[in-house]
């Protein structure tokens, strides 16, 4: 049985050129990658804590579900299923714990 990524879909093969895409745009260099690195893990451990303040002990984000909501929930998904244990993303998302 073969895996979808070698179904013959051709799903993987853009992908090099989209991350070289993606790197020219965010400007990252291979004299620049540690510290734009460290850079994209503080504003995303930002952004978990804005979260987790904005959400406190509600079920939602806002007062009832919202768009916001599915695409977060989406995240957190697949960074915890995705993701490695040892992944810098992976262990700021499990700092914490109401939005998990």
């Amino acid at each position: 049985m073969q895996s979808w990524m070698n179904s013959g879909w051709g799903l993987m093969e853009p992908l090099p050129e989209l991350v070289h895409v993606i790197k020219q745009r965010l400007g990252i260099t291979k004299e620049n990658t540690e510290r734009r690195e460290a850079e994209i893990y503080k504003r995303a451990k930002i952004a978990y804590g804005a979260l987790s303040t904005t959400l406190g002990d509600h079920t939602f984000l806002f007062e009832r579900p919202s768009s916001l909501d599915a695409y977060f929930l989406g995240h957190v998904l697949f960074t915890l299923q995705a993701f490695p244990e040892s992944s810098m993303l992976r262990s700021a998302l499990l700092e914490h714990g109401n939005l998990i």
